[in-house]
């Protein structure tokens, strides 16, 4: 099959979109005829700023109009004209075109106006009400009913296609971290893993709280922290008693840490998909996540347990340590299980995988 993939790119593209963006690429590249579209354009980049700058100040927008017609342009200029147009998030109004997307505006508007608290810490919180309405408005348009979204997840794909007037098609999301098999008599006995940049959004200070409850009963247990910024967390966190912040680290460092820790636990308050919840599930990891967006279908899929979500911090923090105890309580059960599991989650969660349900969704319409 021919398809023009149609992406913007960051300066290392094997790191775009935490790997994603490449990985599909390679995956797709495997069996299609695949033409390499770029969509950086230094003048659409600087228009685009001021546009949404002249859009939250003055309420005018005056370049959406010029600068769909540039990124059609230089898409058409780049593209096979007998070739079906696979986009990563939806960039240009191309006819015959699939977008593969893991959150769009309209939900995110579901989400801003009947759950508020989630929103709040979404990372979409500070954008102003008038530019929040462009994007919603603008995206309506470009996506339209004519397009089909390739959804990450089940939680999008229904939202979608109950909510709105698109069509989306669930074709899920790959691994990034490399895979090794450990006998479970080789893991630690009592390590939690949490991996995430933002500490709050991913509901670190739960994990920190409840861990801080669960080391009364469990006094040699330990709690590994990657990715948030020391700098930003607080001192009385950090120099707390069997906690490690380990800061930024490699994909290959958490792909380790995944092969040699007793479970992955992450009650993000926010969360679009949660690739390292299926990377855990892969390294045969059971995993603890909260009872909202893609994360009880993964734990459905695996081995683990939900937390359920509440108004209260403290019965939340209660939530947790509930989850942490039973499974310390029953770690080979729960780790027997992610193990027997592992090989279909690898599988099932491969950018092969993905990229096949792409191609598949693609020539059944052709049909």
């Amino acid at each position: 099959m021919n398809l023009n993939y149609i992406a913007n790119w960051d300066t290392n593209r094997k790191s775009t979109w935490s790997g994603a963006t490449y990985s599909l690429l390679s995956a797709l590249e495997e069996n299609n005829h695949v033409f390499d579209v770029n969509m950086n354009d230094t003048l659409v980049q600087f228009l685009s700023r001021i546009n949404l700058k002249m859009v939250r100040y003055m309420g005018v927008d005056v370049f959406s109009q010029y600068l769909q017609k540039k990124l059609k342009n230089l898409a058409l200029n780049q593209t096979s004209k007998d070739s079906v147009n696979v986009q990563v998030h939806s960039i240009v109004n191309l006819p015959n075109s699939y977008i593969y997307e893991d959150l769009i505006w309209e939900v995110l508007a579901y989400i801003k106006n009947n759950d508020p608290s989630s929103f709040s810490i979404s990372g979409f919180q500070e954008i102003n009400n008038k530019i929040f309405k462009n994007h919603l408005i603008r995206q309506r348009e470009l996506i339209g009913n004519d397009k089909t979204i390739l959804s990450m997840s089940h939680w999008l794909t229904n939202f979608i296609n109950k909510e709105t007037a698109h069509r989306a098609v669930y074709v899920g999301g790959g691994i990034n971290t490399p895979l090794i098999e450990m006998p479970i008599k080789n893991r630690d006995n009592q390590t939690f893993l949490f991996v995430g940049r933002d500490f709050y959004r991913k509901g670190g200070d739960i994990v920190v709280s409840a861990f801080n409850r669960l080391k009364l009963k469990y006094p040699n247990a330990k709690l590994i922290i990657a990715g948030p910024d020391k700098d930003k967390i607080s001192k009385e966190i950090l120099n707390m008693s069997g906690i490690d912040f380990i800061g930024d680290v490699s994909v290959d460092k958490i792909g380790q840490l995944m092969t040699t820790a007793t479970c992955f636990v992450m009650p993000s308050r926010f969360e679009a998909y949660g690739l390292v919840f299926i990377e855990a599930m892969a390294n045969g990891m059971p995993i603890i996540a909260r009872d909202k967006y893609e994360m009880p279908y993964f734990v459905s899929e695996g081995s683990g347990l939900v937390m359920r979500t509440e108004k209260n911090e403290k019965l939340e923090v209660d939530n947790l340590l509930k989850c942490m105890t039973e499974l310390l309580e029953n770690r080979n059960q729960y780790l027997e299980k992610a193990q027997e599991v592992a090989p279909n989650i690898a599988k099932e969660y491969s950018w092969a995988t993905v990229a096949n349900r792409i191609t598949k969704v693609i020539e059944n319409d052709r049909l």
